[in-house]
């Protein structure tokens, strides 16, 4: 029997884990802004008490900063203020308003947003129930790249749920999905190769997909390559390997690990179930561990931090601080590069230095104003960095130049593309 997943986070949930440091900017700088009317300091202030950074945690506090920037279209505060209200810490649960904010960050192109409605749609919360309507909101999420909506949108494919049931494109969202590493879509990726469904039948495929997500700790996959495993399909037959699995699986409360336990036992003698025992509990530290034919770790020789280093260059939209998706695409680059270069190095031995965010805009308008939008560019740039990879406000160093150093000379009052943009340093130290 074969346990499939159903849509993923169906309830709603915070997508964003901000951390501001907003002692390290002069809270009372910050509060003196919002109180001007800023939208960025109006949400960072909103953090601020959601967070209890520096001050008593406070939600109904927090709303209040969130919504004074919402009505200022700031999607990050919209996104927040629709979850408060969700989770009623403080302040009522009040589903129409949840519905209100989402989706208005949701039309401002925000795509955990767009993920979100799809969820309500989904369950009927706040809007009547509606599947297709739900499969919509996933396919503009899916779009720009959120994973649990390339995932719900293959459940939807192979159920039939909202749509006519068609197996390859259900393979073709998994794939999206379990490309970049998320478990339950690899795990169903695998049940699909290993059902033939949507795509050849392929029990090697579907082994290296349940890998994937086994070494997740995925308990579902854990489960599904226990039992290739114990069968011989898709790769060598190992009882002692099989065993160590589904007890990682059944120790996660998997009733099917749990199952498949009581049958191995009896094909197993006791020094083989001993031998499971220890390779599974090896486990714990390292899921590799549990392949005796894992790749060993490559030898990290390499000491010279600077290696590590990413500069790059965003380029923004006339008299505009909002960052594309272009831009979003470089800075995930970036980070992922850095990622992949640090598996060449030991833990601990370069340290993160301070990021370096400098705006720059052209020549167009006044240089009062391109000062205070060169500055939103790079608060926008900082924003996103902080919202995706967790990187604390005080780990960055923001500047604004506005039009004073071009990277190409123009006339006054004239409009360059090259010239508006944001130049982000990541860069590295010996520790």
């Amino acid at each position: 029997m074969i346990r499939r997943f159903k849509n993923c986070c169906a309830a709603l949930v915070l997508l964003f884990y901000f951390s501001v440091g907003a002692a390290a900017q002069d809270l009372n700088s910050v509060r003196a802004k919002a109180n001007a009317g800023d939208a960025n300091a109006q949400f960072h202030l909103g953090l601020v008490y959601e967070n209890g950074d520096g001050v008593p945690k406070n939600s109904a506090e927090a709303a209040k900063w969130y919504r004074k920037a919402a009505e200022q279209n700031h999607k990050y505060a919209q996104y927040n203020l629709a979850f408060l209200y969700a989770n009623g810490e403080d302040i009522s649960v009040n589903i129409a308003e949840v519905v209100k904010w989402m989706r208005r960050a949701a039309d401002g192109g925000d795509a955990d947003a767009l993920f979100q409605m799809g969820t309500l749609y989904a369950a009927g919360k706040g809007v009547p129930q509606n599947d297709q309507q739900a499969m919509n909101w996933y396919r503009k999420a899916a779009e720009q790249g959120q994973i649990k909506a390339m995932f719900n949108l293959g459940v939807h494919y192979e159920t039939g749920v909202g749509v006519q049931i068609n197996n390859s494109e259900a393979v073709r969202w998994y794939r999206k999905a379990a490309d970049q590493g998320f478990a339950p879509a690899q795990d169903n990726l695998g049940v699909m190769y290993a059902n033939g469904l949507g795509a050849s039948q392929n029990d090697v495929e579907a082994v290296k997909w349940y890998r994937k997500a086994a070494q997740q700790g995925d308990a579902s996959s854990q489960y599904h390559l226990a039992l290739k495993i114990a069968k011989g399909e898709g790769v060598p037959k190992n009882l002692v390997q099989a065993y160590s699995w589904a007890l990682l699986s059944a120790a996660q409360g998997d009733t099917e690990g749990q199952e498949l336990l009581t049958i191995l036992k009896v094909l197993m003698t006791p020094e083989q179930i001993a031998d499971a025992k220890r390779l599974s509990a090896a486990c714990q530290d390292n899921l590799e561990t549990c392949e005796q034919i894992a790749a060993k770790p490559k030898p990290k020789t390499d000491r010279d931090c600077s290696k590590l280093n990413q500069n790059f260059t965003l380029y923004f939209g006339s008299e505009s601080s909002e960052l594309t998706s272009e831009a979003k695409g470089v800075i995930i680059q970036a980070f992922e590069t850095v990622g992949s270069a640090s598996q060449n190095f030991d833990e601990g031995d370069c340290v993160f230095l301070p990021v370096k965010v400098t705006g720059h805009t052209d020549r167009y308008g006044s240089e009062q104003k391109n000062q205070v939008l060169s500055s939103a560019m790079a608060h926008s740039v900082a924003d996103y960095i902080t919202a995706r990879f967790d990187i604390a406000y005080e780990a960055m160093t923001l500047s604004a130049k506005g039009e004073v150093e071009p990277a190409v000379v123009t006339g006054e009052n004239e409009k360059n593309a090259q010239n508006r943009r944001v130049t982000v340093s990541l860069e590295f130290g010996k520790n």
